[in-house]
């Protein structure tokens, strides 16, 4: 049976509490594909992931999911040479309650200052524009993937200097599972 609870985010909005997943085999597929996306561009990841992390959650996969790989898409648009940094915590607030954040920080030039207001901003008006903007449409999984954080009882937010990189910081709520 599915419950339903209110979410803890900055905006009104209901979550489901869904399904258990497991939350590390999410987290090792995204570590692998980003790995050798990264190495393709002749770029290493160093991971840091807390060993306090629960493996089982309650909740929705697939959205989990949609808003830890989005920024690594995004990022690819901002990378420079040199290391990529993906940390990983939890930390109990609750009982089964956890506040997930993940931190994802780039060596390389940055988001340029004019472009970090419509890193999360939706799609344009125009569908024949958005294909033709590459950049516009990477924006907009930003967009959804920081609506998606706060329905979760979260956030996604950026902090860049342009010419020193960029840190994406996702942080969202979710409980504990049995297991």
């Amino acid at each position: 049976m599915e419950k339903t609870e209110k979410a803890g985010s900055t905006e009104p909005g209901t979550v489901s509490i869904g399904q258990q997943f497991d939350l590390l085999a999410v987290v090792d597929t995204f570590c692998c594909w980003y790995r050798q996306a990264l190495a393709d561009r002749n770029l290493q990841l160093t991971t840091k992931i807390s060993p306090q992390l629960p493996r089982y959650f309650l909740g929705n996969e697939i959205l989990t999911r949609h808003v830890l790989y989005q920024p690594a898409k995004n990022s690819f648009l901002y990378l420079g040479s040199g290391e990529v940094l993906l940390e990983i915590a939890a930390e109990q607030l609750a009982g089964r309650r956890y506040a997930l954040s993940c931190n994802l920080t780039l060596a390389g030039r940055g988001v340029p200052p004019a472009r970090e207001k419509e890193l999360f901003q939706p799609y344009p008006g125009h569908a024949r524009q958005s294909i033709r903007d590459g950049f516009r449409l990477r924006c907009a999984n930003l967009y959804y993937a920081r609506i998606i954080a706060r329905l979760l009882g979260g956030d996604l937010r950026l902090d860049t200097r342009a010419g020193s990189g960029t840190r994406y910081r996702l942080e969202i709520r979710l409980l504990a599972g049995l297991g």
